[in-house]
Order: C-alpha cells, then structure tokens, then sequence
C-alpha cells in the first residue's frame, strides 16, 4: 500500500472518530478512539489467542 493510500485511509478513520492522532516532533501516533471498535479488535484478539 502506498503512502498517500495509507495517510488518505488514516485520514477517513480520523473523521468518523475510529482513530485519534497526536504529533510528537515529526511523527504521528494514532491510537483507537472509539471504545466498540477496541473491543472487538480486544474480542479477535482473545479468539485467536485461544486457539
């Protein structure tokens, strides 16, 4: 996937509140901001640690 794939991508998660960012100098961090979306990424998680 390309760079502007990529930041175009981030920026449609940004706009309906799945990711939020932060900047720090240079770089960006993003994290999940939307506490559905976590807990399924949470539920998929233990599912496939479970088997």
């Amino acid at each position: 996937m390309s760079q502007p794939a990529i930041s175009h991508q981030l920026r449609l998660l940004r706009t309906l509140h799945v990711v939020a960012a932060r900047r720090q100098g240079k770089h960006v961090f993003y994290r999940l901001d939307d506490e559905h979306v976590e807990a399924l990424f949470a539920q998929a998680l233990a599912h496939v640690e479970h088997e």
